[in-house]
C-alpha cells in the first residue's frame, strides 16, 4: 500500500521541476493517451532560485503567477513570482525563509484585492511548529515579507500543510495539522486588529474518536459557500480512520462542525488531500489519493438535499496510462468539466493532467498530459 498523508514526509516527495505547465488545445482523445502540447514555463535548478514546488500556481490580475517551493533558497524554501515577458517567463524570488519567518511551505497560496499573498510554512517560526505569512507588493516592485502568526504546536495547532483562505473583511481561515486540545489538529481564524496585529481564534478542536477527523488540511485550503459556511477534508480519522469530508458553521461567534462524510477506505475511496470544489448550486467535488475500485484513488461528488448529503464516486483511477493518486483537488470550466493532476501514472512515465466530462449520466476521463517521469502533487 502506498505511504498514506505526505505532511511529514514532505521531503521524501519527487515532484515535478517544471512549475507551472500550460496545455494547449488539440483534438481531445478518446483512449485516454496525451493528446495535448506541454509548455514548461520554468525548471527550478534546486539551489538559491528553489527546488520542489509542491504547491499550486496563483494568478494576480496582471497575469503573474505566484507561488512557493518546499525546498531550495536557503534550504527551507521560497515565494516566487513568474511574470510574463515576450514570448517568455521571467522569474523572481519574492522571499526566501529561514528557521525564523518558517520552513517548508507546502500549501497553496491566496492572494486578496489589494495583491497581498498569503500563505503558511509547515514549520519554522518562533516555536518551530509553522507560521502564516503574507507577502505585499511594494510601488517599487519589491515585495515585503511579514509573519502574521507562529503556532506553538499546543492548543493553537501546529504544522499547518494546507493555506488560508480569505474572506471579504480581510480575515483568514485556515488549518493545522497538529496540535489543538486533542493533539488532532484545528481549524483557526486570524483577524487584524486596529494596531497592526492579528489575533488567532480556534473554531474547532479535531478529535480521535472515531466520530471527527484528524490531521485536517492536506494540500488544499478550506473554501466557502455563499451561506458562509466552511468545508474541508482531514486525511486520517472518522469511522474508518480513512478521513472525512466536514463543514463548519457559523453561528453568532461560535461555529458548528459537522461531518458530511466517513470515507470507508474501500469503493468509496480513502484519504482526501486536496481542496474542495463548489459549483454554484452548492455540490462538492473532491478527491481521495487511495481507494476506489481498483484502489488507485478516486473522484467523488457530494450532493445536498435538504439537510441530507449523497456521496458518490464519479471515477475511479484506474492506474497505469491513466493516473493514480490524485493528491491535488479539481477546478472545474464553465461546461462543468473537472480538471486535475495524479502524482503516478504507468510504470517508467510520471502522473497525468486529466479531464472528467459529463457524458449520458456518467464520466468520461481524457487524459491531457502525461509527465515524463514525475507526476504533480499540485492543483
Amino acid at each position: 500500500m502506498r505511504a498514506r498523508y505526505p505532511a511529514a514526509r514532505a521531503r521524501l516527495l519527487v515532484i515535478s521541476a517544471a512549475v507551472a505547465v500550460a496545455v494547449t488545445a488539440m483534438p481531445m482523445s478518446a483512449t485516454g493517451a496525451s493528446a495535448h502540447a506541454a509548455t514548461v514555463l520554468y525548471s527550478f535548478g534546486g539551489g538559491s532560485d528553489g527546488a520542489n514546488p509542491q504547491g499550486p500556481v496563483v494568478f494576480d490580475s496582471a497575469g503573474n503567477l505566484y507561488g512557493t517551493t518546499t525546498f531550495g533558497g536557503s534550504g527551507d524554501g521560497t515565494v516566487y513570482q513568474l511574470r510574463p515577458s515576450g514570448s517568455g517567463w521571467t522569474k523572481t524570488t519574492l522571499h526566501t525563509f529561514t528557521p525564523a519567518t518558517g520552513r517548508l511551505p507546502q500549501g497553496p497560496l491566496a492572494i486578496d484585492a489589494q495583491g497581498n499573498l498569503y500563505g503558511t510554512a509547515y514549520q519554522g517560526g518562533a516555536a518551530g511548529h509553522g507560521v502564516v505569512f503574507r507577502m505585499s507588493p511594494r510601488p517599487d516592485g519589491t515585495w515585503t515579507y511579514r509573519l502574521l502568526y507562529s503556532f506553538t504546536g499546543g492548543t493553537d495547532g501546529g504544522l499547518p500543510t494546507g493555506g488560508v483562505t480569505v474572506d471579504a473583511s480581510g480575515n483568514l481561515y485556515g488549518t493545522a495539522s497538529r496540535g489543538g486540545r486533542y493533539g488532532q489538529g484545528v481549524v483557526f481564524m486570524l483577524s487584524s486588529d486596529d494596531s497592526g496585529g492579528w489575533t488567532q481564534t480556534v473554531l474547532h478542536h479535531f478529535r480521535a474518536d472515531g466520530v471527527d477527523g484528524r490531521h485536517p488540511g492536506g494540500r488544499g485550503a478550506l473554501v466557502f459557500d455563499q451561506s458562509g459556511n466552511l468545508y474541508g477534508v482531514t486525511i486520517e480519522g472518522g469511522s474508518a480512520n480513512a478521513g472525512v469530508v466536514f463543514q463548519l458553521s457559523p453561528s453568532g461567534t461560535t461555529w458548528t462542525e459537522t461531518v458530511l462524510h466517513h470515507f470507508a477506505g474501500g469503493s468509496d475511496g480513502a484519504n482526501p488531500t486536496g481542496s474542495l470544489y463548489l459549483d454554484a448550486a452548492g455540490t462538492i467535488y473532491g478527491t481521495t489519493i487511495e481507494g476506489g475500485a481498483s484502489g488507485n484513488g478516486t473522484v467523488f461528488r457530494l450532493t445536498r438535499s435538504g439537510a441530507t448529503w449523497t456521496t458518490s464516486v464519479i471515477f475511479d483511477f484506474p492506474g497505469g496510462a491513466n493516473g493514480h493518486s490524485p493528491y491535488a483537488g479539481v477546478i472545474a470550466d464553465p461546461a462543468g468539466n473537472l480538471y486535475g493532476t495524479t502524482s503516478g501514472g504507468a510504470f517508467g512515465v510520471g502522473g497525468v493532467v486529466y479531464q472528467l466530462s459529463p457524458s449520458g449520466g456518467g464520466w468520461t476521463q481524457s487524459v491531457l498530459h502525461t509527465f515524463d517521469g514525475t507526476g504533480s502533487y499540485a492543483a
